[in-house]
């Protein structure tokens, strides 16, 4: 589900049955391909401003340098006052317990569009998560 720029997620309670690792995946891409007077040539997916875990016990933030935001995250920057991560496109969440979890998107890059797309089609396509 999605409400502005907020993602929500539902979890169920994980075990060893259940999902395998959760991750926050999207399309990515490099800046300098976009714009290559960037030097910046990380894979960026989406930047994530805050993620908010509900459950029945509670609301837990999840701070933006959380050990457990590790693999598939950037360092984090300072993006209008709040700290922020961008993801490569393919980032494992933390393991939480049943509930849901918010992800708030600061921001999107640009991203290639696929080649097989014909020139006719690009004007369809719009640049997004």
């Amino acid at each position: 589900m999605r409400l502005s720029n907020a993602l929500v997620l539902m979890r169920p309670a994980p075990n060893q049955n259940s999902w395998p690792l959760p991750d926050l995946a999207s399309r990515a891409g490099r800046p300098s391909e976009a714009r290559p007077w960037i030097a910046d040539d990380r894979r960026l997916g989406v930047m994530v401003r805050r993620l908010v875990h509900r459950s029945g016990s509670g609301l837990r933030d999840v701070a933006m340098d959380d050990p457990a935001l590790e693999q598939g995250w950037w360092a984090v920057e300072m993006q209008a006052g709040w700290p922020c991560r961008w993801t490569s496109g393919d980032a494992m969440l933390p393991l939480l317990s049943a509930g849901v979890l918010e992800v708030d998107v600061a921001g999107v890059s640009s991203y290639p569009l696929p080649a097989a797309l014909s020139v006719e089609n690009r004007h369809s396509i719009r640049v997004a998560a």
